[in-house]
């Protein structure tokens, strides 16, 4: 017998993986402020995170708008 396939919502693959990439990045940048690393990792470790966001936002949006849609 097959298990009973659960519904999902559209983008919820998206959306986990996001969080997870968003939580990996919030704790590399954590990690190297308590460390004290070299302003250029931390630099780095932001622009990872902000362009993150910026993903992140982007497909909140287009959730909701699937959702109008419905």
């Amino acid at each position: 017998m097959r298990k009973k396939e659960i519904k999902t919502i559209p983008y919820q693959k998206a959306l986990i993986n996001m969080e997870k990439k968003l939580s990996k990045s919030f704790k590399n940048l954590s990690r190297d402020m308590l460390k004290s690393s070299e302003i250029k990792i931390i630099q780095k470790d932001v622009h990872e995170l902000m362009i993150l966001l910026g993903e992140a936002n982007y497909l909140a949006k287009e959730c909701k708008k699937i959702k109008k849609i419905k």
